[in-house]
């Protein structure tokens, strides 16, 4: 069978210099207005639910370091990531049952319905204990906006809904990982 040409099919193929955007880069990328000598190519968007961890400054010392640009203080740039990676780590931990039931109580009157009884209570307890507190309150949201019947939404959906939030989370923690791994080893081979 003969392949059909995309420019024959109308589907077009967007290069990353067409986008903007690098290979594997994730979330919104905006150009950054710093000399290239000096700074990054690109910066990555921080989500605004994470602005509370990785500010403006600390996304662009990070997209810095891991772009490879030279750092002047480096103990500066250390701390700052070594806290902020503390605190992104923090936020991996689970769910407490009070506040995924807090939520639970929240998504059945928002719906107007039946308030679940404790057995299945119990089940969304389960169900949803491995997931961060930050993934299930923004997944929340997103289902408040997103559901569209009068009925309690299925844990599946607030499930979807939280994996991409704990993908974005996930990302910023490598990221940070990563540069903080760099400056390290720089400090290191500075101090030999």
């Amino acid at each position: 069978m003969k392949q059909i040409s995309s420019l024959t099919t109308g589907l077009l193929m967007e290069t990353p210099s067409q986008t903007g955007k690098q290979h594997g880069e994730t979330g919104y990328v905006t150009p950054a207005p710093i000399n290239q000598s000096t700074g990054p190519k690109w910066v990555a968007k921080v989500p605004q639910w994470l602005n509370e961890i990785i500010t403006e400054d600390l996304s662009l010392l990070i997209s810095s370091i891991n772009q490879g640009a030279r750092i002047a203080d480096k103990e500066l740039a250390r701390s700052s990531l070594a806290a902020a990676l503390l605190e992104a780590r923090r936020l991996q931990a689970s769910s407490d049952p009070k506040f995924i039931v807090k939520v639970m109580v929240g998504l059945a009157n928002l719906f107007r319905s039946e308030m679940p009884d404790d057995t299945v209570l119990q089940m969304y307890v389960r169900i949803f204990q491995e997931i961060p507190e930050y993934a299930l309150r923004e997944a929340a949201v997103d289902v408040a906006r997103t559901h569209k019947y009068p009925s309690m939404p299925l844990p599946a959906d607030i499930l979807q809904h939280a994996q991409r939030y704990i993908q974005q989370h996930e990302t910023w923690v490598y990221r940070t990982e990563r540069a903080l791994a760099v400056v390290n080893y720089e400090i290191k081979r500075r101090s030999k």
